[in-house]
């Protein structure tokens, strides 16, 4: 999760899309977050598009690996008296 939102929210997918959605859904997303095509605007503007690019590839990076996404489906799908699902050196965690 980010920020309280699924990693499907922050691509802007429901949960049973494809692979092929999901790439499609980041392309589009990063072209328009890129922070080096954001380099004309002002810094606090900047900074956004460099956060938003990091969810995006996080998301990304999750979602588009089968075994990640298997185990992070399986995260979701615990009760939801947890508060955070964490992924540090290829594990995840509930916090």
């Amino acid at each position: 999760m980010v920020d309280g939102k699924s990693l499907y929210d922050v691509l802007g997918v429901n949960r049973n899309a494809t692979r092929e959605e999901i790439k499609n859904a980041y392309r589009e997303l990063i072209k328009f977050y890129a922070p080096d095509l954001n380099m004309g605007e002002p810094e606090r503007v900047k900074l956004q598009c460099e956060e938003k690019a990091k969810e995006l590839n996080f998301a990304y990076e999750v979602l588009s690996d089968v075994d990640k996404r298997r185990a992070y489906d399986a995260k979701l799908d615990t009760p939801r008296n947890r508060r955070k699902v964490t992924y540090v050196n290829n594990l995840w965690y509930i916090v």
